[in-house]
């Protein structure tokens, strides 16, 4: 049975990692699934320009996510992407800052969701690029990023952060008119099924820590989450 391969918040970086290049590989690869979607910072745009990136060793997997007719929706750390789009073509066939998709009588909407939580990144888009690098650097990112893996390596349970709240609010303010019936993002880097809001936010990825979502073509939601000792699944 066929499905679709949605990810989020993988930030590959100008660190090359064979380690997770190779889970990456062997996941998009796969061929229980006809379609992937980024939910954006696919890569690090604070670290390597796109042009940087297309160049990079995590090329080698443009063919096979150009095979998967790939879905690109560029987040607040890659929105240099979208400024390129012409550029990205060489491994995504749509690149876009929404999605909608409708499976099952299903409305569903894929976002990277900084439109709904906007952070400082959306007001540096300007800014030279080795300012960029600097300001990275002084934000401590990536002690933050390594703190929320560790965190989520030792989590069994799930629930909805302030930010994931924060993001439906904004949501409903808007989606009176289009009736949605789900709203898919990352961003947060919390992974979690809201069954009562209809609400999936697909998690992030790192060397000891994966999740990503699977959507079948019958409609059936379901999030994965893997740590080093305990796969966790949430299914709706």
């Amino acid at each position: 049975m066929k499905k679709i391969l949605v990810i989020s918040d993988l930030h590959l970086s100008n660190k090359f990692n064979e380690q997770k290049f190779n889970f990456l590989k062997k996941l998009f690869s796969s061929e229980k699934y006809k379609q992937i979607i980024i939910l954006g910072d696919f890569f690090e745009g604070y670290l390597m320009t796109i042009d940087e990136f297309l160049k990079s060793n995590w090329s080698k997997l443009f063919p096979i996510l150009k095979k998967k007719n790939t879905i690109y929706i560029p987040g607040n750390h890659d929105y240099c992407a979208f400024e390129q789009k012409e550029k990205t073509k060489i491994f995504a066939d749509i690149i876009t800052k929404k999605y909608l998709l409708k499976i099952k009588n299903k409305k569903i909407l894929f976002t990277h969701g900084d439109i709904y939580l906007p952070t400082i990144d959306n007001y540096l888009k300007n800014i030279p690029f080795f300012l960029k690098k600097i300001l990275f650097k002084f934000s401590k990112y990536e002690k933050k990023h390594y703190q929320r893996t560790i965190f989520y390596l030792k989590k069994t349970k799930s629930a909805l952060t302030k930010d994931n709240l924060k993001i439906i609010k904004k949501f409903k303010k808007t989606n009176y008119k289009n009736k949605i019936n789900w709203l898919i993002t990352g961003h947060s880097h919390n992974p979690i099924i809201s069954k009562k809001f209809h609400y999936i936010d697909v998690g992030f990825f790192e060397e000891n820590f994966h999740s990503y979502l699977e959507i079948s073509y019958q409609g059936i939601f379901n999030l994965i989450t893997k740590n080093k000792n305990l796969t966790i699944k949430q299914k709706i």
